[in-house]
């Protein structure tokens, strides 16, 4: 199916019958049947077109080919458009696409929904990157000069857009400049040489940058001011950023370079090049840039972190190696936040680089950040096994540090569901399996809470893990599995004899009332009103019921459950004399949810609420 269409391309260009079935008879065949066609495809393209046509099909296969991400329709016919020696984009030099799949000889399709441009199968992408340097050696020279052409433009003169209104605009009129900011410097960087001529003035011309580097460095995200995070970014940061060493001795000569640009200068978040060339892992830019007697290798960014805590955090060994070499390097320098190298490359898990840094004298392996945790807290947050285990060989590692908020590296660990972790540290006698932070929380509670089952299968199993302990707010680990809805840890600690399955917590309030008012938690209300120790009408100290609650928190299921019940009574008031049925019916404001979907289904909810409590009250007097 993949080969019928070219075949019949080539029909198309013979004109007799005889010249038709020779066609047909040399069809390729066999398993060099793909590669033949495609060969064909392209001496139509070179030989049987005008050269006009043959350069545009030649183009626009290269581009498609070498591309860093498919393009939009739009984006290819507006690089097609840029002219050498231009300033501007000249809108009738815009080709139509259709006239680009014509001269493409069936190689190429258009993807409606997306709008993407293609070749036609993987097949096709494979054979071009067969021949792609051969057919077109000045392919990736051609691309990196469009892009640098368009990035040139003087509409792009007025810098960095001052607010995200303004930058979208921006993309809007211009189609192709997501793709020329985001890629130029990758199709530069096997040709800098050729290109220095468009790419130095460019990148020493800071308007231009701005505009260039405010494109690249946006975030998916479309948070307020989204647009608008990094500033004063120099051509030396995008030369950095894309690894042009080439390009970087050129800006950074101060021999009579009319282009120079300082080489400690930093963007508005105060990061050097080499900061971003050590975040990047680009060695041999790092290597260029350490040769210098101007660098500064240690300075700090607005956050307070040098080029060696960023590429310890991204694991890039080579360049922590280089850096931990220079003697103004400090290898255990603290940020803002009081995180070190080690720090960071432990809660990243950056194995080959925590060993690195474990190698030194002058890195303490417990080091306490403002928080007061420690890279063993850290990964083992994270669950990376492999770091933690190397942390706890070292002597000055201290297992069960407590942070200030009194977690311990198993709090965190239980919390976040690393079994794996939680297992290595139980197995030491120097950590409290029951240990208490400030809110009087468990390793326990805690897993109980995030619903991290089987954690709380493994803490369970010890005798020094006490099963109903109450935090500063007399909630038990039921309580807290049972609030957020978590069935299967509520069903582990029933199990358990020292569970109080109807323990009430300083508001008064038991596992079940937490269930009923929190969200829609039938199956873990099931499991509590099964059992005889489990007081379903139970009052907490404002006199409120379960009830009382689900109707609160338009949780109609829950409501369901509990009417049915002849325990719970319909007219129960609090101390200001409210019912259940005063709950449905006062007016509610949904409007923190956010979400205008869950909004309306909060007071949908509400309506049939009222129904269901009316018409059980009504029931009820009817059987009186």
């Amino acid at each position: 199916f993949l080969l019928a269409p070219l075949h019949l391309d080539s029909l198309e260009e013979e004109i007799t019958k005889r010249a038709i079935r020779l066609c047909l008879k040399n069809l390729p065949r066999g398993s060099t049947a793909v590669n033949e066609t495609y060969d064909k495809a392209i001496r139509r393209i070179e030989r049987r077109q005008p050269l006009k046509r043959s350069k545009r099909a030649k183009t626009a296969l290269s581009w498609i080919t070498y591309a860093e991400r498919q393009l939009t329709t739009t984006e290819l016919c507006h690089a097609l458009a840029v002219e050498e020696g231009a300033s501007e984009l000249d809108e009738d030099n815009i080709p139509d696409i259709e006239d680009i799949t014509s001269v493409c000889a069936g190689l190429v399709e258009v993807d409606k929904e997306s709008n993407v441009i293609r070749l036609v199968h993987y097949t096709t992408q494979e054979y071009f990157k067969g021949i792609r340097e051969d057919w077109n050696p000045k392919a990736q020279e051609g691309i990196a000069s469009t892009c640098l052409i368009y990035l040139c433009f003087k509409t792009f003169n007025t810098g960095h857009c001052n607010n995200d209104a303004d930058f979208e605009s921006r993309l809007r009129q211009n189609p192709f400049l997501d793709y020329a900011a985001r890629y130029w410097g990758n199709h530069a960087l096997p040709v800098q040489e050729a290109i220095k001529g468009l790419a130095l003035p460019f990148l020493s011309n800071t308007r231009q940058v701005a505009c260039s580097s405010q494109v690249m460095l946006v975030q998916s995200n479309r948070l307020r001011d989204y647009s608008q995070r990094v500033r004063d970014v120099t051509g030396i940061h995008l030369a950095v950023f894309f690894g042009l060493t080439y390009l970087l001795q050129e800006l950074t000569c101060c021999n009579g370079n009319e282009n120079y640009i300082n080489i400690n200068t930093e963007t508005s978040y105060g990061e050097t090049p080499l900061s971003w060339a050590a975040k990047m892992g680009h060695e041999a830019v790092v290597k260029l840039l350490l040769q210098r007697d101007d660098i500064a290798a240690d300075l700090k960014d607005s956050g307070g972190r040098t080029p060696l805590s960023l590429t310890a955090s991204c694991g890039h060994e080579a360049v922590v190696k280089l850096l931990l070499k220079q003697d103004d390097v400090i290898a255990d320098s603290k940020d803002n936040g009081g995180r070190t190298p080690l720090s960071w490359a432990a809660s990243w898990d950056q194995e080959v680089v925590v060993k690195l840094l474990l190698k030194r004298n002058d890195v303490i392996a417990d080091s306490k950040d403002n928080y007061g945790q420690t890279p063993l807290s850290w990964a083992a947050r994270w669950g990376h096994e492999a770091v933690v285990k190397l942390l706890l060989e070292q002597d000055d590692v201290i297992a069960d540090s407590k942070a200030n908020n009194d977690r311990t590296p198993l709090s965190w660990a239980a919390s976040s569901g690393q079994g794996a972790v939680v297992e290595l540290l139980l197995k030491r006698d120097d950590v409290i399996a029951d240990s208490k932070n400030c809110r009087g929380e468990t390793p326990l509670s805690l897993a109980a809470g995030m619903g991290q089952e089987a954690v709380v299968e493994l803490l369970l199993k010890r005798d020094d893990v006490i099963a109903d302990s109450k935090d500063i707010a007399s909630r038990t680990p039921l309580s807290h599995a049972a609030g957020m809805g978590w069935e299967a840890v509520v069903k582990l600690l029933l199990k358990q004899d020292d569970v109080i399955a109807d323990s009430k917590d300083n508001d008064g309030r038991t596992p079940l009332s937490r269930a009923a008012g929190f969200s829609e938690h039938e199956a873990v209300l099931e499991l509590l009103l099964k059992r005889d120790d489990v007081t379903a009408d139970s009052k907490d100290f404002n006199g409120q019921t379960p009830l009382s609650w689900a109707v609160q928190g338009s949780r109609r299921a829950n409501v369901k459950l509990l009417i049915k019940r002849d325990d719970v009574d319909l007219n129960s008031e609090d101390k200001d004399g409210h019912t259940p049925l005063w709950w449905a019916t006062k007016e509610h404001d949904f409007t923190w949810f956010g979400n205008a979907v869950m909004i309306r289904e909060a007071e949908a909810n509400c309506k049939e609420i009222v129904i269901l409590v009316t018409d059980e009250i009504a029931k009820r007097k009817e059987a009186v």
